[in-house]
């Protein structure tokens, strides 16, 4: 398992620089202002921060700023010039004393919560701010008004690793859901530590079959999903990774995805081990079709066939096993209104495909105009206990572009644990529509609307409150 390159980084007041290569070049402070000192870094090839994925070694950028703290609180920056080779600017050292200055690079999104003593970091953002390396060291020397150098080598406190998959991507946003993604910085007590919130982690596209991204340290395996937009969510385990990790190659984390295709009927899999998928009040002429599992991704199938409309108290049972998955069709165009019907589960369900299948049993890969379609309801479960098992909807295509009156109304109404909605909607004028269609879900998930889509308002009639919000 490679490591990521540690690097080394000095001040003096004159101010040195030894580099991994343990060359040492030496910098004057240019002015003293009060107890403003002004320090300058000169930074050899051999010390870097920025990773590049092909070696695991990283690089400065400009404006990169590196923290400085002492006496328990940030004294200031440094902000690197790649014109110069250098870091250089203001620190506040009051006095002498027996603690040794810290180094911090905050390669994430900082945010500066106890002013001058505790800062958190996000590293969520890394598709458009790729690696987001931090690192930590100390002087080796105590700080004084005296000494002439102050060394340090600061060791990556993350790891890089690459995830690979089976497939050409599409150039999309992909993200790790259910990862630690911030850490904070506490200058009072010079520690760099996670926060233990678990969120979002975009990817970095390095090429075309896989995705990158620094993780934050874990000592035993994470199950995480892998969401993307046009992809149906996977659940992945990410191995333990250590500070300065270099997972890639062989070692990388790899996983299979399936795209989320038009021409894929409405179809419910079930998670568990085994349950029941039910239809109630199931419109004449409704049809299904079992896939049955039988291992390394093969399936046996049993033909479309139509849903018998006379089974006791109006309610279909099809019994299924894990991985096992139904597929649903409508009459022709014949049916159009599904707001007395409901498809729900006795155990954990994910759902995919293409919703206008019910409507149009053909031609629904290009049906997009719902008319006088109405699916209200339909996996809400209208106080049947299964409709709280959808738990995955990321590969739901709902495609229709404009809403008719009522037409997903309570549609996922008090689906508790339902993460993931993908809805390409761009004009929402019908009346009740949306209203309440997902009261209750799951806090924190993922909607996924059409590219420039500004017709969303906030909350259950709209995305929930507290949702990420991703662009198709």
């Amino acid at each position: 398992m490679k490591k990521l390159s540690t690097f080394i980084v000095a001040l003096s007041l004159i101010l040195g620089m030894a580099q991994c290569k343990k060359q040492e070049t030496h910098a004057t402070p240019q002015n003293t202002e009060g107890n403003l000192v002004h320090l300058t870094v000169k930074v050899g090839n051999g010390s870097k921060v920025d990773v590049d994925p092909s070696t695991g070694i990283v690089s400065f950028s400009d404006s990169d700023k590196l923290y400085v703290g002492y006496n328990n609180a940030c004294v200031g920056t440094l902000e690197y010039s790649a014109s110069t080779n250098k870091f250089s600017g203001d620190l506040s050292l009051l006095q002498n004393g027996d603690q040794p200055l810290h180094f911090y690079y905050l390669g994430g999104e900082v945010t500066h919560v106890g002013e001058t003593q505790q800062y958190i970091v996000d590293i969520y953002e890394q598709q458009f701010n790729p690696y987001p390396v931090i690192s930590y060291g100390t002087s080796t020397t105590n700080y004084s008004e005296s000494s002439t150098t102050y060394s340090s080598t600061l060791e990556n406190q993350c790891a890089l690793v690459e995830f690979t998959t089976n497939m050409i991507l599409k150039e999309t946003n992909f993200y790790i859901q259910g990862i630690n993604n911030q850490v904070a910085i506490d200058f009072e007590n010079n520690t760099i530590t996670t926060t233990n919130t678990t969120g979002n982690i975009s990817l970095y596209p390095e090429t075309p079959t896989s995705r990158w991204a620094i993780l934050l340290p874990n000592e035993e395996p994470v199950t995480v999903n892998v969401y993307a937009v046009g992809y149906i969510e996977k659940n992945i385990t990410i191995p333990p990774v250590k500070k300065n990790d270099y997972l890639h190659g062989e070692n990388a984390v790899s996983f299979e995805l399936t795209a989320m295709d038009a021409d894929t009927p409405l179809t419910m899999m079930m998670m568990a081990p085994e349950g029941t998928i039910c239809v109630i009040n199931p419109p004449e002429g409704m049809q299904y079709e079992k896939f049955e599992y039988i291992g390394d991704n093969n399936y046996n199938s049993y033909g479309k066939q139509a849903i018998p409309s006379d089974e006791e108290n109006n309610i279909f049972r099809i019994e299924v096993n894990q991985d096992d998955k139904v597929s649903f069709y409508g009459d022709g165009t014949s049916i159009t209104d599904y707001s007395n019907t409901h498809i729900v589960s006795t155990n954990h369900t994910e759902l995919h495909g293409n919703i206008m299948s019910l409507v149009d049993e053909y031609n629904f890969a290009t049906a997009t105009s719902m008319e006088r379609a109405s699916f209200a309801g339909l996996f809400s479960g209208d106080g049947f206990p299964g409709g709280t098992f959808i738990i995955n909807a990321s590969g739901l295509l709902l495609p229709a572009t404009e809403l008719v009156d009522r037409c997903y109304a309570s549609m996922f109404y008090q689906c508790g644990t339902l993460q993931n909605v993908t809805c390409l909607a761009t004009t929402i004028n019908g009346t009740d529509c949306t209203t309440n269609w997902l009261y209750e879900v799951n806090n924190p998930g993922t909607f996924t609307k059409a590219k420039g889509a500004s017709c969303w308002t906030t909350g259950p009639s709209g995305i929930p409150s507290g949702w990420t919000v991703n662009e198709y």
